[in-house]
């Protein structure tokens, strides 16, 4: 499987914020793959593809193929993390995370 990132540095009015574009290909793809999209002591669900970290960390989910409001929480060694599914069409997955603080 071949993984590629892109980190980009968006500026607008009130702050600063970070794109994340992930590309993965994969021949034979797995079934259940995730990305940990982000990790705190709480995540809550703040829209259909969004949530908020800690309080203050805003986190949008764009997922191709199916939506990004199969993303999921899971308790993990004192941390809630946010995992969002990957799926492929055509051997191709894209996710992009912008996130705000």
């Amino acid at each position: 499987m071949l993984v590629e990132e892109q980190i980009s540095p968006v500026l607008q009015p009130g702050g600063a914020s970070i794109a994340r574009r992930f590309k993965l290909t994969a021949k034979n793809p797995p079934d259940d793959l995730f990305l940990l999209a982000a990790s705190g002591k709480s995540i809550a669900h703040t829209g259909t593809s969004s949530w908020l970290a800690d309080t203050k960390l805003s986190v949008s989910v764009s997922v191709s193929g199916k939506g990004a409001g199969e993303s999921m929480t899971r308790e993990n060694g004192g941390q809630t993390q946010l995992l969002v599914p990957v799926h492929f069409t055509n051997g191709t997955a894209e996710i992009k995370i912008n996130l705000n603080w």
